[in-house]
């Protein structure tokens, strides 16, 4: 299961350990009664990081003041699981030059104002 706990600018400043009160939670919260019969102690834990924007949407446009500059994040394991669609869509923008109206509601504008409000 996913929980994003923490945002972190500097990835070499990431908490790199998960607390008995995050496991404590994630079993609460989805294991005690899906799986009762087993143990709220976790054997192993691991904490990874990865790329998402601010609503967990796609980032795809041009580049403002560069056109020929195509920025895309595909949000980790998010887009991998549309990477097929995404990147076909792409290739066509890279190819013809024209935005696919798909992707009109992935521009970074959105971000830039969901930070300013």
């Amino acid at each position: 299961m996913e929980q994003y706990t923490e945002v972190a600018e500097d990835p070499d400043r990431l908490r790199r350990a998960v607390t008995p009160d995050e496991v404590g939670h994630m079993y609460s919260t989805h294991l005690q009664t899906r799986m009762p019969s087993l143990r709220p102690q976790a054997l192993r834990s691991v904490v990874c990081a990865y790329t998402a924007t601010r609503d967990g949407d796609f980032l795809v446009q041009r580049l403002p003041d560069n056109e020929r500059v195509l920025l895309m994040s595909a949000c980790s394991g998010h887009g991998f699981k549309h990477s097929a669609g995404l990147g076909e869509a792409v290739a066509e923008m890279v190819a013809t030059g024209t935005q696919v109206p798909a992707f009109a509601g992935f521009a970074g504008e959105r971000l830039v104002a969901a930070v300013t409000k």
